[in-house]
């Protein structure tokens, strides 16, 4: 369990010294701030709002003021970035206020600032998760949802509860499981009949592994009986099924508290979220080849936060207190290096202690992490949960369309509509148990007002939606990815032929990288849309 001081992480209930720190930096003037590196041009700049309440001379009205700022669910970029600010400047000018305040008559120990300016700057990361994780983002459907105009939609409303199916222990096949999935995956001269061979083989060794109860509608085990049971998870999930939305949205239910984590999952514990997205690990690794998952914490908490961030997330640490979501294993291209990063994934489980963990993955990307870790699988919908989804979502949208002023009726109106259209084709209501699947089934029904009657239009603009948005990402990208930047209906005829080559090829979907890009650069020398540097093009989609 927890063992986080008694005086929590709120800095209004940790210390007195709050109201007096405040009213001197709002009195430190504006120049000298500037001088202060980092903290001080930050106060200056977004920390009006938390300065002026130092001016209330009521004790109450100040309180209340106080709390309004500091209370999770109300926060501001501005008020998120000041809080930041005043934690990083309290950690590093420690000596200073002791000084300053002294001469005011205050007697302040240093432990006592630290531990106010450890507290605030863990409030404000609090915040911070609770403000980059509060909307569900859907773009890429061209005249509803491009880039400046995109659907944002409230996580919390439209987010449904998953159902988790738990994986059967087949320990005796698990190691040949292992030793065949890497023979697919290192070695790209294999003959064809022997690759045909091991895919049928790990096919069949990777299907043991789930239990036939997991595939029935309605079944599977509560996600907070899973985080009762076990400390450390693997979630498992193919495309689409909302691993990575899992992670946000157990990061802002943390983040707002043991209350809120209680009301939606019927499970509370105080915990402090940290997310690492393990294919920016796997990058920082490249030129650090000696950084650990702990290390790239603490810089990353150095980057949002200073050192007054990064001891406070340290002592989270020490005290049991977080909950670290690791999204991603097979998002790290190349099996060697995502080996090295499972190692990696495996030391930081063993020296967790009483913290928590949470590791995700598709299956066919997924290296076995030791120590036994309690495995489920996210699958799709049920009917009830496409149901309950397309209620919630056409209540949001509706809110979205009308700046905030949804007509329930309607939008009620509208999802019954559209689930009668999606049940009327069985086909169609298959393709929606696919979370993101429904997300663009219902924003090419908002776009169109019926869904297409044809299955295989309906096909079309599926995966031209989700082509688009990969084109589009892939173009705003701050690396340089090289290779040209194909129209989308060559993009979608690349990938066509690309998907053909692997339905008749490969049963199982699983393909070696090399012989993907060697398949995608034909394609494109065969139909003449790239004549430069083919390799290259083909090279760059596979890392977008």
């Amino acid at each position: 369990m927890c063992a986080r001081l008694a005086s929590g992480h709120e800095p209004s209930r940790l210390s007195p010294l709050l109201r007096p720190v405040l009213a001197f930096v709002s009195k430190y003037g504006e120049e000298q701030l500037k001088q202060i590196p980092v903290a001080g041009p930050l106060l200056t700049a977004a920390g009006a709002g938390l300065l002026a309440v130092a001016a209330e001379p009521d004790n109450e009205a100040f309180e209340q003021r106080l709390e309004q700022l500091l209370t999770v669910g109300e926060e501001t970029n501005d008020n998120i970035k000041a809080l930041m600010a005043l934690a990083a400047f309290m950690f590093d000018q420690q000596a200073m206020l002791i000084q300053e305040l002294g001469r005011e008559g205050l007697a302040v120990e240093q432990r006592e600032l630290s531990e106010l300016a450890t507290s605030t700057a863990l409030t404000a990361y609090r915040h911070r998760i609770r403000h980059d994780y509060q909307n569900a983002d859907y773009r890429g459907v061209e005249g509803v949802t491009r880039a400046e105009q995109a659907c944002s939609l409230p996580l919390d409303d439209v987010y449904i509860v998953p159902k988790l199916h738990p994986q059967r222990a087949v320990t005796d096949s698990r190691g040949r499981e292992r030793e065949v999935l890497q023979s697919l995956l290192d070695d790209p001269d294999l003959s064809d009949g022997r690759r045909c061979d091991l895919e049928e083989e790990y096919a069949g060794l990777s299907a043991e592994r789930w239990g036939s109860e997991g595939e029935k509608q309605g079944s599977g085990v509560e996600l907070r009986e899973a985080l009762t049971t076990a400390r450390h998870l693997v979630i498992l999930g193919g495309p689409g099924v909302g691993k990575s939305t899992l992670i946000r949205f157990l990061a802002r239910q943390c983040a707002a508290g043991p209350r809120e984590l209680q009301e939606r999952l019927g499970w509370a514990e105080d915990l402090t979220p940290v997310v690492v997205p393990l294919a920016a690990f796997a990058d920082a690794r490249r030129t650090q080849s000696d950084l650990d998952l702990r290390g790239f914490i603490d810089q990353q908490m150095m980057v949002r936060g200073e050192e007054a961030l990064r001891n406070a997330v340290r002592q989270e640490f020490d005290n049991g207190c977080v909950f670290a979501l690791l999204d991603g294993v097979d998002e790290i291209p190349g099996s060697a290096e995502r080996s090295s990063i499972v190692r990696e994934v495996e030391s930081f489980m063993a020296g967790l202690g009483a913290n928590r963990c949470l590791v995700s993955s598709r299956p066919y990307g997924y290296i076995q992490i030791a120590g036994n870790p309690a495995q489920y699988e996210l699958s799709v919908f049920s009917p009830e949960q496409v149901e309950s989804f397309v209620r919630a979502w056409q209540r949001a949208f509706d809110r979205w369309r009308q700046h905030g002023s949804a007509n329930v009726e309607e939008a009620d109106a509208e999802a019954e509509e559209m689930l009668a259209e999606i049940k009327r084709n069985p086909k169609v209501a298959e393709l929606a148990t696919n979370p993101l699947i429904l997300v663009i089934i219902s924003l090419i029904r908002s776009e169109n007002t019926r869904l297409p009657e044809q299955r295989v239009e309906l096909y079309y603009r599926a995966v031209k939606t989700l082509l688009d948005t990969w084109n589009y990402w892939r173009s705003m990208s701050k690396t340089n990815v090289g290779g040209i930047s194909l129209p989308l209906d060559r993009l979608l005829r690349a990938c066509s032929g690309l998907a053909e080559w692997l339905r008749r090829t490969k049963p199982t979907g699983v393909a070696h990288r090399a012989e993907l890009q060697r398949e995608l650069s034909a394609i494109l020398k065969d139909k003449e849309y790239d004549d430069g540097d083919p390799d290259r093009t083909a090279e760059s989609y596979l890392s977008a």
